[in-house]
C-alpha cells in the first residue's frame, strides 16, 4: 500500500464513519444509500453516478457510477485505489452486505492499513521473511 492509497483510505474511513452516507446493502448505491464501496466510488467522483434507474424486484432507484453497474462489484478498481487484496475487499463487500455497520467496516480498513497481510493465505506478516507458498 504507497502513501496515496493510505491517503485515500483514511479519507474512506472519515467518510465511512461520518455519518453523511445511509448504508444499503446489494448495490453501490440506490436512492436509500451507499454500500461501502459506493463510498469510495463517492469519494473518488461525487458526480460520476448516472440516472437512476427502477430495479423490476427492489422498490429503490439504483445508480451507475461511470461504466460500473451499480450492482457489479468493481474489485480491480477498489485494490488499485486502495491497495488492499482482493480477500480485503470481498471481506469488507461481504460485512457490508451482512449488515454490518460502517463503523465496523472503517475499523476493518484501519486494522488492514496498519498491519502486513499475507496476499495467499490473509494470515497477518510476522516475519516478512517466511512465505506461506
Amino acid at each position: 500500500m504507497n502513501e496515496e492509497q493510505k491517503e485515500f483510505n483514511t479519507r474512506w474511513v472519515a467518510a465511512l464513519t461520518s455519518g453523511n452516507f445511509p448504508q444499503v446493502e446489494g448495490a453501490l448505491r440506490t436512492s436509500e444509500g451507499f454500500c461501502c464501496l459506493g463510498v469510495a466510488c463517492n469519494l473518488v467522483d461525487p458526480l460520476g453516478w448516472g440516472k437512476g434507474y427502477k430495479d423490476e424486484v427492489w422498490e429503490a432507484l439504483f445508480y451507475n457510477w461511470k461504466e460500473l453497474l451499480s450492482r457489479d462489484v468493481p474489485y480491480d478498481f477498489i485494490e488499485n485505489l486502495t491497495g488492499l487484496y482482493r480477500w480485503q475487499v470481498e471481506e469488507l463487500v461481504d460485512m457490508n452486505d451482512g449488515g454490518i455497520p460502517f463503523l465496523t467496516i472503517a475499523e476493518n480498513i484501519i486494522e488492514y492499513m496498519s498491519n502486513d497481510f499475507c496476499e495467499f493465505c490473509g494470515d497477518k506478516i510476522i516475519n516478512p521473511h517466511i512465505k506461506c507458498f
